[in-house]
């Protein structure tokens, strides 16, 4: 669900970024990126951000979640220090290749390029913005209250594998709900405690992405990517496995890049939904477009960029279903 609390402004593509090789100088580099947006969102599970109230806090009934509006400041970044000589890197922020994905965490951690075998990095991460959740997302006695979601794990990659265009990364992350109380208002003798344990959010999610970079022609890249994800929760009508793909065009004539990108995943619920009597199983689509411009106003290492986006959830629950629509507008400094 991450997509759906994320901001929608990129520049380079997951393996276009992965891929480019360490600075040959010692010192700092990065990037910062400002911009404004506005966002229209659907969604039944997430309350909101620290800056937005995203979903309505009371609820009639257990379907399809009503769409809410809203605008969004964007500010966010990575500093990174190289020593050319060893060849080792050490970074902080959000990088630009989880942007694309609508991922808001952050990263810490190292990468060290080893002779021909490849690029290696290890970080620690940790959730970027304050993301809130429903205690009991299923409560339609009043208003809803909210609790934050943490996300705190590890990412170990390895780029450019031998000297080729692929990229591997595995990434394990621990997902804490501080106030779980899913299905507290549906108690019953119907509805038993066990029933409710079912719907423990908490628990741990095991990714793998597998990603090659594809020249097609002078300034026309390809990039396809595999995900698999092993999303292990407390409860087991809201553990899955999903499986997923991207296919990202690139094309590049300078001072202008048009960046696209479609996804594609489905997952399937190891148990039926005890509040539903059916299972979760969920169809993800969606795709981005991403276009900037180098250097307006003759500003030295600026890029102005517009990204568009929309990212849909069908389950075959319709109160898991979810929709976002974004246009953003942003400039990025690179340093």
């Amino acid at each position: 669900m991450n997509q759906l609390i994320t901001i929608a402004v990129t520049l380079l593509p997951l393996s276009v970024y992965a891929l480019e090789p360490l600075p040959k100088e010692t010192g700092t580099s990065g990037y910062l990126i400002v911009g404004a947006g506005a966002v229209s969102m659907q969604t039944n599970t997430i309350a909101g951000t620290r800056f937005n109230e995203i979903a309505d806090s009371s609820i009639d009934d257990l379907g399809a979640a009503s769409s809410t509006s809203y605008g969004q400041a964007i500010l966010s970044g990575e500093v990174k220090y190289t020593w050319a000589e060893t060849q080792t890197q050490v970074f902080v922020g959000n990088i630009l290749e989880d942007r694309l994905r609508y991922d808001l965490k952050q990263q810490a951690g190292i990468r060290q390029q080893i002779s021909t075998v490849g690029l290696f990095g290890v970080s620690a991460t940790y959730s970027g913005l304050e993301i809130n959740v429903w205690e009991d997302p299923f409560d339609t006695s009043g208003e809803r209250s909210d609790t934050r979601r943490i996300s705190n794990g590890y990412e170990v990659t390895w780029d450019r594998i031998f000297k080729s265009p692929f990229q591997i990364s595995y990434e394990s992350t621990e997902v804490d709900i501080q106030d779980e109380s899913s299905g507290e208002s549906l108690l019953s003798a119907d509805f038993t405690v066990e029933d409710q344990a079912m719907l423990d959010r908490n628990g741990r999610m095991d990714e793998i992405e597998v990603s090659v970079l594809l020249p097609l022609a002078k300034g026309h890249l390809l990039v396809p990517q595999l995900v698999y994800t092993d999303d292990q929760r407390d409860g087991e009508a809201m553990s899955n496995q999903r499986v997923g793909a991207q296919l990202t065009y690139i094309y590049k004539n300078l001072p202008w890049t048009w960046v696209t990108n479609a996804q594609y995943s489905s997952a399937e619920y190891d148990q039926v939904n005890p509040v539903f009597d059916t299972s979760q199983d969920t169809v993800s689509y969606g795709f981005t477009s991403n276009l900037y411009y180098e250097e307006p106003f003759e500003m030295k290492d600026w890029k102005a960029l517009l990204s568009i986006a929309y990212y849909e959830e069908d389950s075959d629950i319709d109160f898991y279903d979810s929709e976002v629509n974004s246009v953003n507008l942003g400039m990025m400094y690179f340093f």
